[in-house]
């Protein structure tokens, strides 16, 4: 009886401290991000400029355009990764090191930096028209900065360390065991990656395109 007891006293002080963790996040959300966008809708004028801002054309294009890229930084970014991640996951320690150590290297290094890095290489008077100069394949310098393309190469680089992380951290979490036994059963190399593989690693697929598009 005593212990029943105690076991009922201390069950609305356990209740108030789960109440009280959970309270954290909400307040953190609600002060960094609720509170800032309410701000915002009251210091611009109210939903009335909002609407005002949906009604014109040229925002939808800029907002298509920007989902466009992001779709295409995102599959460009996966087509490079998802190779790397896999030879990461199927050799050895030394070289798995390596390789992760390579990739993730951009990351030791601020964004700002980064992208000043990639201005001196596409700029006019910059690497990639300095070497074309020399080797004598343009007169004039070409436009590189500032396109599409430029931003495309860009996002993929600063994106890459993400998403091979984010596909290495499922794939290591696949049993090559199950690729050798499907070799032994007679899979082909391709069949072993597509029908094996390959659906084993679509979480970290999904995962890392997620979080590439959405960045």
């Amino acid at each position: 009886m005593a212990k029943d007891a105690a076991v009922l006293a201390s069950a609305p002080t356990g209740a108030f401290s789960g109440r009280a963790v959970l309270g954290v996040p909400v307040a953190y959300v609600v002060i960094l991000f609720v509170l800032p966008i309410a701000s915002l809708v009251v210091v611009a004028g109210g939903w009335q400029s909002y609407g005002k801002v949906v009604g014109q054309a040229l925002y939808w294009d800029v907002l298509l355009n920007t989902f466009e890229l992001a779709a295409l930084v995102t599959l460009c970014t996966l087509l490079v990764a998802y190779p790397v991640a896999f030879r990461a996951r199927t050799a050895g320690r030394r070289l798995r090191i390596f390789i992760m150590v390579c990739a993730t290297i951009p990351m030791w290094t601020s964004l700002l930096a980064r992208s000043y890095a990639w201005i001196s290489v596409l700029d006019r008077q910059g690497l990639i028209n300095s070497i074309l100069k020399i080797l004598g394949l343009i007169d004039r310098p070409l436009r590189l900065l500032h396109t599409t393309e430029a931003t495309l190469v860009s996002s993929v680089y600063i994106m890459m360390p993400l998403m091979i992380l984010t596909l290495y951290a499922q794939m290591s979490e696949i049993d090559l065991g199950m690729m050798r036994a499907a070799r032994t059963l007679g899979a082909r190399p391709a069949q072993l990656f597509v029908r094996v593989f390959l659906p084993l690693s679509m979480p970290g697929v999904v995962a890392g395109s997620l979080l590439t598009f959405i960045v």
